[in-house]
């Protein structure tokens, strides 16, 4: 097994669960709100709110960078944090001797709200002496705005001296209110500074074997909430005002039931930021059921648009639901299409299509109708929550009422005019934009001016200009700078722009563009909102963002192109519950000075690195890693499938098939017109499957299987649930002969199921390889080394790199896996020499033979070494399971620098020899020190960083540790 990703201190915030919400880019980060659920609306690093209050009941300690639960994210006045350490047991910290210890991150006061304090602690002993008791001094001690110390004591009005009795917990709650001035000493009671350490005095007078313990750290900001704004997991919504008609969202009144048993009241939490009441049930009798309101609940205006929108969670397999209007005696009812819930365990914000209500409807209400695909029982539990019907041609986040116009609102002094650059991340949808709209902000910052178009950065859509930051001063007003392509991806998207000394570059989604300006900024804002304009949209009509928002970062520099690109490029995708769903676990790599570093990868920021290969000619660049193989022909292309109908009608265009259930059975039946599968053939399949566009898991039936027809040559099989991947291997015996290959259940046994399949892929191999569209030519992979990068084939040199071989050069597990410098017959330099799996042995070669198990060597990732130092050349190969084999060659007979440059323009060749010859082999990380030979510790550091899975998911419980394997 391989190892996940190892862990360094300060890259991933570990809290019994990964917690990583900070950029990848910190260099400059002054300020980020994650805005990633109630907390993330606080800024993490410095400790700021929004000067709105969305944050909610949120334990603001918890919501910081820092970890309070760890010792160094406290400082001490005096004692040592080595004194703390954290008891699993008690789920304390554990303080022993005396110490005044202090939370090394503020909160920054606002002076408008106010904070409630808490914590529990417990003396374990009185290791007081001379009549003296161990005392308790709780509070805190702050800075101005400017930065000074308020006073020469610290605040200690939670608690003052307090012997506390031993063995028990004691909780401190006090609330405070922000104040610019500070009263000095012990008897401040409710002031707090603009940055405020929390912090105690703790065993006053004991000795140094006192022991205190403190736990359950807690400040809230308890205001009402005045943004507007909606708070979730998936970003803040600041969105149009919007009234729901419906009046009677708790779901009880009004509401009839009779079609619906076993009835339960929020037995569930409903969705993050929504407040309403949860009704689950399942249905009375069958598999069809009613929740229906005739009452004046939902009133309705004539010849008016309309979205009507709810949550839903169901465990129920094909529950579908549609909404209706009108009672059976009112004109005008509207019914709507059905929309099928997945039943993955989350809730679903269902949101049906808009529609004109009819010019004679009489309509007041609105009910809802629906069908189980389970048989009557608990496995149909189905919970609603918030129905909404708003006068909108969209739909906008939940509210019970009316929600006013937003107000996303930060500290003006976070922006740096000068030098500095924004990030943030915004989530799309071209049906809330209205093309009569002029512009729509994502950010607005006033001016300190009276001309309201000086000295401010605007980042913002026009509606036939696209997206851009608009950039103006004092001498300059209104300069609409570079514009973006305004055809934005509907669904999340990254933006960033970044300015200084005369220049600015802006990126959409990796696109980035430069600029030169004269009219940067020339004075701080006295305002910065987010998705407004100056905060007050109802004179503003279309400028609100209509959007979400996360991952608000500003940073106080001018960013590199390399820089963006990383943030742009950020792979970890967390979610709230403890579990984390990840694509990639890269650790940016230490690379040993002097080196040169490939990453032989898609990511959108590798592209410029990876180009230095003077050829990658049908190189394919995913599974993190670079496909090198030989030519292949897709029979599942268009065109060449021959589809069984009895089971559902077929249609293929492009890279897709699109099926429908007709017969419950749930079968797909095909095979590729010209590759019957005859005696002795061996065919690989693989794709992408998914039922009602949710990923398919095979194993949820034991009939699941790749066959020739009647059950011969039977692959069993499953698919990724989170991807709906599949792949197998097919080896063809005699009975089978011109029978149908693809014989498999797809659990698709509603009629009316849509199942797609995505990069069909039926190949003549052993093997599974990247998806073709049609056919693909010879991959090559190689590198002048000497000429890109200076390398001297005479002095000292290292090579390394990840390959993981999935077959050999003939196209089965038998031939060569090798690569190779120069080639034979070299006219250039001279040189030749290879390293590898040899033809017809399972044994790995350089200078003699090492065996090898073929189930420990292909389909798995292994490291490769070339240490050229004086005349000495190590090779070195370590497989998956730990195995390693090493050989020292003299190497004293290289006459030249340029010795392994070829007739074919490179000296370094992964996966393959001469210009003809390629293995089918992946391959990742590729370092090269064109002047030294790395020590053995420099080699085992880029070993163990670069030991991180590739596959395309994994999900993650709890936590990483490091060291554990997967």
């Amino acid at each position: 097994m391989s190892i996940i990703a190892r862990l360094k201190d300060g890259d991933l915030l570990l809290r019994g669960e990964i917690n990583e919400r900070l950029p990848v880019i910190r260099d400059g980060l002054i300020a980020h709100f994650p805005f990633d659920g109630k907390g993330g609306s606080f800024d993490i690093i410095g400790g700021r709110q929004l000067i709105q209050h969305p944050t909610g009941d949120t334990n603001l300690f918890e919501s910081m960078a820092l970890n309070w639960r760890e010792p160094n994210s406290w400082f001490a006045t005096s004692g040592t944090i080595a004194n703390m350490s954290w008891d699993e047991g008690k789920q304390a910290l554990r303080i022993q001797g005396v110490n005044y210890l202090w939370l090394s991150t503020p909160i920054i006061v606002d002076t408008n709200k106010h904070y409630r304090f808490s914590f529990d602690i417990m003396q374990e002993n009185d290791e007081a002496s001379g009549g003296n008791y161990t005392r308790l001094y709780a509070g805190g001690y702050g800075f101005t705005k400017e930065g000074v110390k308020y006073t020469t004591n610290y605040d200690y009005s939670m608690a003052s001296g307090v012997n506390l009795p031993l063995g028990e917990w004691v909780n401190y709650t006090k609330e405070r209110y922000g104040a610019d001035s500070y009263s000095s000493g012990w008897t401040s009671t409710n002031g707090l500074c603009n940055k405020f350490h929390f912090g105690c005095l703790f065993n006053y007078y004991g000795s140094a074997n006192s022991v205190v313990y403190i736990r359950n750290l807690r400040v809230i900001i308890t205001d009402t909430d005045d943004s507007n704004c909606t708070v979730t997991n998936d970003g803040i919504a600041v969105e149009d005002a919007t009234t729901n008609i419906v009046t009677n969202t708790d779901l009880k009144t009004g509401w009839s039931t009779g079609y619906l048993t076993d009835i339960k009241y929020n037995d569930i939490a409903p969705p993050v930021g929504i407040s309403s009441n949860v009704i689950s049930f399942i249905d009375a009798n069958d598999q069809s059921g009613y929740l229906y309101c005739y009452g004046n609940y939902a009133p309705q205006v004539p010849n008016t648009t309309y979205t009507v929108s709810m949550w839903i969670k169901t465990l129920d397999s094909n529950f579908r639901i549609k909404f209706y209007t009108a009672d059976n005696s009112e004109t005008g009812r509207y019914s709507s299409e059905y929309i099928k819930v997945p039943n993955d365990g989350k809730w679903h914000k269902i949101i049906w299509n808009s529609f004109l209500n009819p010019g004679d409807s009489q309509s007041d209400s609105l009910s809802f109708h629906f069908y189980f695909g389970n048989p009557q029982g608990d496995l149909q539990r189905t919970w609603f929550c918030c129905p909404q019907m708003e006068a909108k041609a969209f739909a906008t986040l939940s509210v019970e009422g009316s929600r006013g116009y937003p107000l996303c609102e930060l500290d003006p002094d976070l922006i740096n005019i000068q030098n500095g650059a924004i990030a943030i991340n915004f989530y799309w949808d071209g049906e809330k934009y209205s093309s009569t709209d002029k512009w729509m902000m994502i950010t607005h910052s006033t001016s300190r001016s009276v001309d309201h178009e000086s000295d401010k950065i605007n980042i913002c859509y026009h509606n036939t200009l696209g997206l851009s930051t608009r950039f103006s001063n004092i001498n300059d007003s209104f300069h609409p700078s570079g514009w973006l392509d305004a055809d934005i991806p509907k669904g999340w998207n990254s933006y960033i722009v970044t300015w200084g000394n005369g220049e600015y570059k802006q990126c959409l989604n990796g696109d980035i563009k430069s600029y030169t300006t004269t009219k940067l900024p020339q004075n701080n804002p006295v305002n910065f909102y987010l998705g407004s304009w100056n905060g007050n949209l109802s004179s503003s009509t279309g400028l609100q963002a209509n959007m979400q928002l996360r991952n608000f970062s500003i940073y106080d520099k001018y960013l590199t192109d390399e820089q963006i690109k990383k943030l742009t490029a950020s792979n970890l995708q967390f979610t709230k519950n403890g579990d984390i769903k990840v694509n990639e676990v890269n650790e940016n790599p230490s690379i040993p000075i002097g080196a040169y570093y490939y990453p032989l990868s898609n990511d959108i920021y590798d592209k410029n690195k990876r180009n230095s290969a003077v050829s990658e000619d049908n190189v394919v660049y995913e599974n993190g890693g670079a496909w090198v193989g030989t030519a292949t022909t897709n029979y599942g292309d268009v065109g060449d499938i021959t589809p069984y109908t009895g089971y559902s009608t077929f249609f293929q265009t492009g890279n897709r098939i699109t099926r429908e259930t007709i017969n419950t059975n749930g079968y797909l039946v095909m095979r590729a017109t010209s590759l019957y599968p005859e005696q002795g053939k061996t065919i690989a399949v693989s794709g992408y499957m998914r039922i009602n566009g949710v990923p398919t898991d095979y194993k949820a039936s034991s009939n699941s299987k790749i066959s020739t027809y009647a059950g011969y040559n039977t692959i069993y099989m499953h698919s990724n649930p989170l991807t709906g991947y599949f792949e197998a291997v097919v080896q063809v015996d005699a009975d089978a002969s011109n029978g149908w290959l693809f014989h498999s259940a797809t659990n698709a046994k509603e009629i009316g199921d849509i199942v797609t399949i995505d990069n069909l892929q039926i190949e003549e191999k052993p093997f599974n390889v990247p998806y073709a569209f049609g056919t693909r030519g010879t991959s090559h992979l190689e590198f002048n080394l000497h000429e890109s990068i200076g390398l001297n084939w005479n002095g000292d040199w290292t090579i390394s790199y990840w390959k993981k071989p999935i077959g050999t050069s003939t196209d089965n597990l038998t031939g060569y896996s090798i690569e190779s410098i120069g080639c034979n017959s070299n006219s250039v330099g001279g040189g030749y020499a290879w390293w590898g799996k040899r033809t017809g042995v399972n044994s790995i070669n350089r200078g003699s033979d090492y065996v090898l198990n073929p189930n420990d060597y292909f389909n798995k990732w292994q490291f490769i070494t070339l240490v050229k130092e004086g005349i000495n050349l190590t090779w070195s190969f370590y497989l998956d399971n730990g195995e390693k084999a090493s050989e020292t060659f003299d190497v004293s007979g290289i006459p030249s620098a340029n010795h392994y440059v070829n007739q074919y323009g490179y000296d370094l060749k992964l996966g393959g020899w001469d210009n003809t010859s390629v293995c089918n082999t992946y391959f990742k990380d590729l370092i090269v020190a064109p002047t030294r030979a790395l020590s053995s510790t420099e080699i085992d550091e880029i070993r163990n960083t670069f030991m991180r899975d590739k596959q395309s998911s994994v999900t993650i419980q709890n936590k990483i540790i490091e060291g554990a394997t997967l």
